[in-house]
């Protein structure tokens, strides 16, 4: 609010509000409803656009150095470690499959994951990243479980192999 006074009369006129302070109030207000719905939760204070700082809930597996980063305050996020997933191959190098992690935009106003944001995003060796929620992690576990049988037969059927060639003997 603005007042301006002269001798004859006071005027008094209604600031907008700027995008940014919109945001950093719809934030603000996100977060201080999340943390009073669960007292004693961790925060953490996090700055933002405007020269402003939240205090927002911290999750417990979040790894985020929220006080290093200058973030729009719709931006906000949180992250988890990057756990990669390696093979050895033939010659004795690693090589990755691929990694994964707990990522979580909650203050953002186009998240396709709901009102939290809040899923796990995984890395390809392709360098392709996707998002999953519990059923696509469910789906893929099953497939890589899928994947070290089919590699556990192939052992089973080299071994196999192995033995009728220096016996001449088929395997039961």
């Amino acid at each position: 609010m603005k007042t301006t006074s002269t001798a004859r009369c006071t005027t008094t006129t209604e600031t907008p509000d700027t995008p940014l302070t919109t945001a950093i109030d719809r934030v603000r207000t996100q977060a201080s409803a999340a943390i009073a719905a669960r007292p004693g939760r961790l925060t953490t204070s996090a700055p933002v656009w405007g020269n402003t700082i939240i205090t927002i809930p911290e999750p417990s597996w979040c790894t985020l150095d929220h006080h290093n980063r200058l973030d729009h305050p719709e931006d906000l996020y949180h992250t988890s470690s990057e756990t990669a997933v390696t093979v050895t191959r033939a010659n004795g190098e690693t090589e990755e499959l691929l990694s994964c992690w707990l990522a979580d935009n909650p203050y953002g106003n186009d998240s396709p994951y709901g009102d939290t944001g809040l899923r796990a995003a995984v890395a390809f060796h392709t360098g392709d990243v996707e998002d999953y929620d519990e059923a696509g992690l469910a789906r893929l576990a099953a497939e890589l479980r899928a994947a070290a049988a089919l590699v556990d037969r192939l052992a089973a059927q080299l071994t196999d192999a192995r033995l009728t060639r220096h016996t001449g003997v088929e395997a039961c």
